[in-house]
């Protein structure tokens, strides 16, 4: 029972960690440029549960990306904005523009989900991949 149970932990940790990694995917995923403009940002809240749970009650760790820790980074691109986040390492294939593969904890990027509005958007063995950098 006590495996199971530490299996569970561990499975919404790593599942946490991919949902927040594709959150930011998805939401940061075109360069970030200084506007001139006030713009309204719609406010995006990832959960690894079907449950709202407070931050502070989540089994892991949790990185939050605000709006002025963005504008504060001068990040260009996503990869250069999520380079620095615990326990997050990237690898880059070919040019600027090619393959990007997203480790989390260690992991293979075979462990990572991504979901798009529900559907798995990170399936190689399905030939579902998605350039994440043209969603909006």
């Amino acid at each position: 029972v006590e495996r199971i149970k530490d299996n569970i932990k561990t499975m919404c940790t790593h599942f946490t960690k991919a949902a927040l990694s594709a959150a930011v995917i998805s939401c940061l995923s075109t360069p970030a440029f200084a506007q001139t403009y006030d713009q309204d940002i719609e406010t995006l809240t990832v959960t690894g549960t079907r449950l709202p749970i407070s931050l502070t009650k989540l089994p892991g760790s949790v990185s939050v990306l605000t709006e002025s820790d963005i504008n504060a980074s001068g990040a260009l691109q996503l990869t250069d904005l999520i380079r620095g986040l615990p326990g997050v390492s990237l690898s880059q294939s070919g040019s600027p523009g090619g393959l990007t593969e997203l480790r989390v904890r260690g992991g293979e990027t075979n462990h990572l989900l991504v979901l798009i509005d529900g559907v798995v958007a990170n399936d190689v063995g399905q030939g579902s991949l998605v350039d994440l950098a043209h969603l909006t």
